[in-house]
Formats: C-alpha cells, structure tokens, sequence
C-alpha cells in the first residue's frame, strides 16, 4: 500500500484539487490548461496578498520565456472557469499585480492506494477538523472513498476493521464485474430498449447545399475531415481531376484533361492522398490504382488489375478491393 499526500482547497462553490490537477463546481469537473491550473493554484495559495505578474510568471514559467499576454490568457482562461467577469474572486490593481479576494479553506489527508485483481481501492485519511465529528467510524463518502480518521485508533482500524470491510467491498466489486461480463448481450439489449427512438424532427431544419455546379461529374468523394471534395469531369477534351475546398467554394484542378477515364475517386484515411483507378478510354479493363498528394503533384503508381477503388482499414495499413478473374 502507498502513502500519497493529497492537497485540497475550497472557495465557494469551488473545489481546487492540487493532487489530481482538477478545478470542480460542486461535483463537476472545469476544463484548464496546465499553466492557467498553476496560475490559479499559486493565487490561491497566496490569497488575499498582491501578487506582481512578475512573481507569477517567475514562479508558474519558471525559467522560460514568455510574455505577459501568455499570463493575460491564463487569466482570461481562469475568469471563464469561475465565471468571474466582475473580478469578485480575481481583482486586477492596474500596473500593479492581483489578488485572489475569497475566502479558502485547505484540507490536507493521506491517500493510501491498492491495487488488487483490478480493483483499485483507495483510503484516505481526513484532516483534524473531520476526525471530531467521524468520532472512531469509517466514512464512506459519495465518490465511495473509505475515508480513515487520523486519531489514535488509525492502528486499530488497519489492524482489525479495515480488512473484513475491504474484503467484502472486493468481493462485491469482483461479483459485479463478472456478472457485467458474463451477461453482454443482455446489456446491450437493454441499452437499445432504453435509448430514446431517432426522431424525424432531427432532419426538419437539414439544408442541402450544391457544391459544384458544373454539371459533368463523373466520379467524386468527400475527404474523411469533411473539408474537400475531389470529382473527375468529362467533356469534349477528356476526363479531369479537381478538388474543392467545400468552405470556401475554391477549385483546383489537380490532373489536366486527358484520354483516359477515371473510377472510384477516394481520399485515404488521413486525408493525404486522393486514389483512382485510372484505364484507356477505349478499353475500361484492366484498371490501375494511382494516389496522388491531396493538393497536387505527382501521381503515383500503386498496383494494377483492380476493378474498383479499393477502401482502408482503420490504421490505413492495409486495402481491401475487387478483382474480377476469368
């Protein structure tokens, strides 16, 4: 078993835990980035003092550097978090520095973890104002965390009590996750019960929208990123290639007309390449597989008897396609 210190403070409705490098509203969790959690964690630790931008970028940057705009966007980050846009838990003194104005409230425990047959225990033990009210009992709080009070009796209750209770939460757990195992079918079939029916009023406000209108494709495909569209045209000078930017309604053409006919346009899985299947005008079989770089250059023989372009696997390793033998 482990011994980790955990580190926790409270303003408001707020909760900083510095452990696990998370900011929660009452139960649900805030997205931050690294240096605007660091930023925060250092105004808070310093709550009530004036704080230069030069001592937090000095303490949160360390030796690299940065600018002051990299600190303004932390903060921007910060007051978006907590919904402070009238400075009442960050005060901003102009050309000076800020000041963290909430009250906190800071809980230090111990973790202790276990890892045993994939089930991750952890207990902790509370701070010295807790331990009052918990008395000698075990507390299980919402997040089903055992928490242990740090008194005197912290030896009794690892030596006599701790292990009867963990062994009959293991047991359970253990139980649970066999059952879960063993009966898949049965939970997705009462997944699929209990999902609400797809509606048609999710299809009322579609628009459709024309992206070419030239009025000769042949072939064409939508890029995996939904950005391009790649199509072959046909006219009296032969078969062209062209991609277009959906987002922007431009168009480059990416092989020039030529003599030959064009099937099965497809972008690869990254996106990268555009792959068709290339043969003589007068005679469609066999048909060769080229790619050529999404936004042009030169193409690229790939492998030759193919009857339509072929599709990827997830990973894009490997392609399955049709060949048709006499």
């Amino acid at each position: 078993m482990q011994k980790l210190a955990h580190q926790i403070y409270f303003f408001d409705e707020f909760t900083l835990d510095v452990t696990r490098d998370c900011l929660l509203r009452r139960t649900v969790e805030i997205k931050l980035r690294p240096k605007s959690f660091e930023v925060l964690k250092y105004l808070i630790e310093n709550g009530g003092r004036l704080v230069s931008k030069d001592e937090i970028i000095e303490t949160v940057w360390q030796e690299m550097a940065v600018t002051d705009d990299s600190l303004v966007q932390c903060l921007k980050d910060i007051r978006r978090a907590l919904n402070d846009k009238s400075q009442t838990y960050i005060k901003t003194i102009p050309r000076r520095g800020y000041i963290f104005e909430k009250d906190v409230t800071e809980q230090g425990a111990a973790i202790y973890t276990e890892e045993t047959a994939g089930v991750h225990l952890v207990i902790e033990e509370t701070s010295e104002s807790e331990t009052l009210e918990a008395n000698d009992g075990l507390i299980l709080r919402e997040n089903q965390t055992l928490v242990l009070p740090e008194t005197s009796k912290a030896g009794y209750f690892f030596g006599k009590r701790v292990p009867i209770f963990v062994t009959a939460v293991l047991m359970v757990a253990v139980a649970v996750s066999v059952a879960w195992r063993f009966y898949p079918k049965q939970n997705k079939q009462i997944a699929a019960e209990n999902s609400p029916p797809m509606s048609v009023s999710l299809f009322q406000n579609a628009q459709i929208k024309s992206i070419t209108h030239v009025g000769n494709i042949v072939n064409n495909a939508i890029s995996p990123d939904g950005r391009y569209a790649v199509y072959t045209t046909s006219d009296t000078k032969g078969e062209s290639l062209w991609l277009r930017q959906i987002a922007t309604d431009s168009t480059q053409q990416i092989i020039a007309p030529t003599n030959l006919r064009y099937f099965g346009v497809s972008f690869s899985r990254d996106g990268n390449y555009i792959y068709y299947l290339r043969a003589d005008r007068t005679n469609p079989f066999p048909r060769t597989l080229y790619r050529i770089p999404t936004l042009g250059g030169v193409a690229e023989k790939v492998s030759a008897d193919m009857d339509w372009c072929p599709t990827f696997s997830p990973d894009g390793s490997q392609i399955a396609f049709v060949r048709n033998s006499p």
